[in-house]
C-alpha cells in the first residue's frame, strides 16, 4: 500500500465526521428558518390583509338597483338576530316596494296591477288565504305566473302576507 492512499479505518472516521456535520448543518438551518418564518409570516399577513379587505368590500357592494318607473327602488332586508328572529321586520308596503312592484307596477307576466280592482276582484273573491298560498309557494295559472315569494327567496312568510295584505287592501 502507498503512503497517500486512505486506510478504510480512516476513510470511516472521515465520512463519520462529515455526515455529523451536514446533520448538525441541516438542524440548524431548520431552526433557523423555523425562528425567522414566523416575523415574515407576520409581515405578510399585515400587508395582504389589506388587500383582502378592500377586495371582500369589492364584491358585497351592491351591483345595480332597479328602476320602477322614474324612481329607484332599493330592497330593504329584514335585520335577523343569530337565533333567527326578526330585529326590525319591513312593512307590507317595503316588501311591495322592494320585491313585488316590479311585475305588479307594469302587469309583467300576467301579474295583476296594482290598484286595479276590477283586476283583483277574482283573486280576492278566492280568499286571502289562497292569495298567501300563491304568493308563498308561486302559482302558475291561465294569465300567468307568480314565482314563489315574488323571486325573493329571502323574505319571510309574514314579511310575503304582509305585502299581499296591502296590495288587497290598496285594490279593493
Amino acid at each position: 500500500m502507498s503512503e497517500t492512499s486512505m486506510s478504510d479505518n480512516q476513510f470511516s472516521k472521515l465520512f463519520a465526521i462529515m455526515i455529523t456535520f451536514m446533520f448538525c448543518l441541516t438542524i440548524f438551518l431548520i431552526f433557523l428558518a423555523r425562528s425567522n418564518s414566523d416575523d415574515v409570516q407576520t409581515a405578510l399577513d399585515g400587508e395582504s390583509q389589506v388587500g383582502v379587505n378592500d377586495i371582500i368590500t369589492e364584491r358585497v357592494e351592491p351591483v345595480g338597483e332597479m328602476m320602477v318607473g322614474d324612481a329607484a327602488v332599493v330592497a330593504e332586508v329584514a335585520v335577523t338576530d343569530n337565533t333567527g328572529g326578526d330585529v326590525a321586520a319591513i312593512s307590507g308596503e317595503q316588501v311591495y316596494q322592494a320585491s313585488c312592484a316590479a311585475c305588479h307596477n307594469s302587469g309583467i307576466a300576467g301579474s295583476p296591477k296594482f290598484g286595479d280592482a276590477a283586476v283583483w276582484t277574482d283573486r280576492i273573491a278566492s280568499g286571502i288565504e289562497t292569495l298567501y298560498d300563491h304568493a308563498i309557494n308561486g302559482f302558475t295559472g291561465a294569465s300567468g305566473m307568480m314565482p314563489a315569494k315574488g323571486g325573493n327567496t329571502a323574505l319571510s312568510d309574514d314579511e310575503v302576507r304582509a305585502s299581499v295584505d296591502y296590495m288587497v287592501d290598496k285594490s279593493q
